[in-house]
């Protein structure tokens, strides 16, 4: 019996590995002003998770919902997403709600609570890569529940997003390579060895090769359409 015991525990272990995910390899915490400008780079759609320390919901959703590997993969294909903890001791400057691109204003993290209408948490503020509101998703919700809610908040969300191929700046670069922990950069050869280890949901910048050398190679030559691509 004891023996039957441990066996099922020891398999019930390996199969919550399996399909479990650390959620702060593709969370950003407390970036704000960033994701929208990286959301524009890669054309993405975001989401904004309001947390508080003391919020055991908030703790129970990023450790079972968005810990699964099944909600990381729908998450990393559609949205760039971002958690606010509520803090004054972060600011930021950003042109909130409509405002000028040339106008920005400075808040606290704990504003961010207050001009977004936050009630409690978790709440899941979706937004379209125009940076329009889309909805709210608020309280604990599985898997299964968060797909279905992020689905039914626009019909869009149900499809995977096209593979990007796009030029970038140095800039833009640096912004990525900064906050999104899913972007990597490889030179081309680099990138073609480590190809079977790669996840196609993640982002690749590819250095010190054209746009010609490397359409011609990868889509081309190795018939490589399923990865997004970045290139100076």
């Amino acid at each position: 019996m004891k023996k039957a015991i441990s066996f099922l525990f020891i398999f019930s272990t390996l199969i919550c590995t399996i399909f479990a995910v650390k959620y702060e390899d593709y969370i950003m915490k407390n970036v704000h002003d960033e994701v929208f400008e990286a959301a524009l780079i890669l054309e993405k759609d975001m989401i904004l998770f309001f947390t508080q320390s003391y919020c055991g919901e908030c703790i129970q959703f990023k450790e079972n919902t968005l810990s699964d590997k099944k909600m990381a993969e729908f998450l990393k294909n559609r949205f760039l997403v971002s958690e606010i903890e509520l803090r004054s001791d972060i600011k930021g400057t950003f042109p909130l709600f409509g405002k000028t691109l040339q106008k920005r204003y400075q808040y606290s993290y704990k504003d961010l609570f207050t001009k977004y209408e936050i009630k409690r948490t978790p709440t899941s503020l979706v937004f379209e890569s125009s940076r329009k509101v889309a909805g709210y998703i608020t309280r604990y919700k599985s898997v299964e529940e968060y797909i279905e809610e992020l689905k039914s908040i626009k019909y869009s969300f149900n499809n995977e997003k096209p593979k990007l191929f796009r030029k970038i700046s140095y800039s833009d670069r640096e912004l990525l390579l900064t906050v999104v922990p899913y972007v990597y950069e490889y030179d081309l050869e680099e990138f073609i060895t480590r190809i079977d280890e790669l996840d196609k949901n993640d982002y690749y910048i590819i250095k010190n090769s054209t746009e010609k050398e490397i359409a011609e190679y990868l889509y081309e030559e190795l018939n490589l359409k399923n990865f997004n691509i970045l290139f100076l």
